[in-house]
This record gives C-alpha cells, structure tokens and sequence, in this order.
C-alpha cells in the first residue's frame, strides 16, 4: 500500500509542477527537494523571504485541493495512519 501510495504522490506532484510557472517550480523544487531555506531562495530570486513564504503556503494549499478533489485514497491511506 505504501508504494501505491508514493507512486500516487509523485504523479499528483508531477501534475502540479506541470502547472506552475518557472518561479514557482524553483521555490516548490529548491525548497522541498534541495531543503533550501526560505531566505536562500529569497536571495537568489531578488524578493523577500515573506513573498517565499506566501508562495509556498499557497501552493501547499493548492497541492492538498488537487490531492483530496482527484485522489480520495491517499486522503483514507492518510487518514488511517
């Protein structure tokens, strides 16, 4: 079950990644896979670390809609967990 769970999330976070802008897949990409912190990508993208903070918090919010709207059973798998 694990594994179908892990494969379902790397195809919902393909999909979401399909849709984001290039800034925005820097700041999802840089934060969450290379574990920069928010003032890195900050610096790198001449914004503030607050205008870093806002993005990730709102494609947070939007990657759980897209999960819960189009993928009920990672929503059971993680409530049974």
């Amino acid at each position: 079950m694990e594994i179908f769970f892990s494969l379902k999330l790397v195809l919902v976070v393909e999909e979401i990644l399909s849709h984001m802008n290039e800034k925005q897949r820097f700041i999802f990409i840089a934060y969450y896979v290379e574990r920069w912190q928010q003032k890195e990508i900050a610096k790198e993208l001449q914004m503030s670390q607050q205008a870093v903070a806002k993005c990730l918090k709102k494609m947070i919010t939007e990657l759980k809609k897209v999960m819960e709207d189009s993928n009920p059973e990672i929503i059971r798998f993680r409530n049974s967990h």
